[in-house]
């Protein structure tokens, strides 16, 4: 090989390489999320009849397009951005469940809340069903939870007609404040939830 072509061979190999580096070093990091039970929940002081009961979550439904890895945010009322770069640490209706149940948990003062799948010999008293109509980030710093839900009894009877209840708060820019609006407005409902609960069994 000439020496002036092998000279540009190893040049062009230099070049290369400090770009691949240079590329490597500027890739993001991942970042990985996860709704938490809200400690600001407050009790809802139940009867005794409910802290002896158990209760069942789910199951959840979420919409295909939020039930996703990639934390999701909405930029109009058709179009969606998906974040590569900041995502769910597990799969947000199991999550979502999870949550809901220990927050439950904490309004009811019992610990006899299980999240669906439970096991068949179990007899759950009372049954939480959710369907999420939206859980979105919405343009202008907000979070908005849309949510069809009902409780069933022992007999899978409907206790009260099926719901539709909507929660919002404002969100900020980051995706740290977003998550946590996310927990606000899940908080909310769950204290809709525990409070119909009480109710119903109260009659």
């Amino acid at each position: 090989m000439p020496y002036q072509l092998m000279c540009r061979t190893y040049v062009c190999l230099i070049v290369t390489c400090i770009i691949m580096t240079y590329g490597c070093a500027r890739t993001p990091q991942a970042r990985f999320y996860i709704l938490q039970p809200s400690a600001a929940v407050d009790q809802a002081q139940p009867s005794v009849s409910v802290n002896d009961m158990i209760i069942g979550v789910g199951p959840v439904e979420l919409p295909e397009h939020l039930n996703r890895p990639q934390i999701v945010t909405r930029i109009s009322s058709s179009e969606l951005h998906l974040s590569e770069f900041n995502r769910w640490a597990e799969s947000l209706e199991k999550n979502f469940s999870s949550v809901l149940a220990e927050n439950l948990s904490m309004l009811l003062s019992t610990d006899k809340v299980l999240v669906y799948p439970w096991i068949g010999s179990i007899e759950v008293k009372r049954q939480v069903r959710v369907n999420v109509l939206q859980f979105d980030n919405l343009p202008g710093g907000k979070v908005l939870l849309k949510v069809l839900w009902g409780i069933k009894d022992e007999a899978g009877k409907f206790l009260i007609p099926i719901k539709k209840s909507s929660f919002s708060t404002p969100a900020g820019k980051g995706y740290p404040e977003m998550v946590e609006a996310m927990n606000r407005v899940l908080a909310d409902f769950s204290r809709e939830v525990a409070n119909e609960i009480i109710k119903n069994d109260e009659e």
